[in-house]
């Protein structure tokens, strides 16, 4: 009886490993078309409105938050951005002075030497050196703002793609 039962389990056995080697390649999936290969969630390029001037900056709304040129929003907000190189400013702010390096991405205060932009390896944020800006999402921009004493209100209107940023 017991050898009758192992025969029938080797038969299984057999069967289902025939039938499991259905060919040595994986399954393919199917090709990605050009237009899935962007990002879902972009909306497209946006309209700047500091303290109710509208600022000519190019920028980008997504679904859920913006990505927002640094320099221009400071310039926009009466900060005065004097280049040095095309790496190097130095920015005078209503209470505080700055220093741009666009090499070593830091927005440092002179007279503490704290850089106001987010440590790197931070998935959660947005902090890219692209030309002669720092490109940020609203959030830290935010953040940037509170941490250099100059707190402002954003709003983001999805429908109309605009940024509203106004001092507190």
């Amino acid at each position: 009886m017991k050898k009758y039962l192992a025969f029938i389990l080797c038969i299984i056995m057999a069967f289902s490993l025939c039938a499991c080697k259905g060919g040595d390649e994986p399954p393919q999936l199917p090709e990605e078309s050009s237009s899935s290969k962007e990002p879902e969630s972009e909306r497209g390029q946006g309209k700047l409105v500091i303290n109710g001037n509208e600022i000519d900056a190019s920028f980008t709304v997504y679904q859920t938050y913006a990505e927002l040129p640094l320099i221009a929003v400071l310039e926009g907000l009466g900060y005065v951005i004097s280049w040095q190189s095309d790496t190097q400013a130095f920015v005078a702010g209503l209470t505080s002075t700055y220093t741009i390096n666009l090499t070593d991405k830091t927005f440092k205060n002179e007279s503490n030497g704290k850089n106001a932009l987010p440590l790197y390896g931070n998935d959660n944020y947005k902090c890219e050196v692209v030309e002669r800006d720092i490109i940020v999402d609203d959030v830290t921009l935010y953040e940037i703002m509170t941490s250099i004493g100059h707190p402002v209100t954003l709003a983001l209107d999805y429908d109309t793609l605009t940024v509203k940023i106004d001092n507190k």
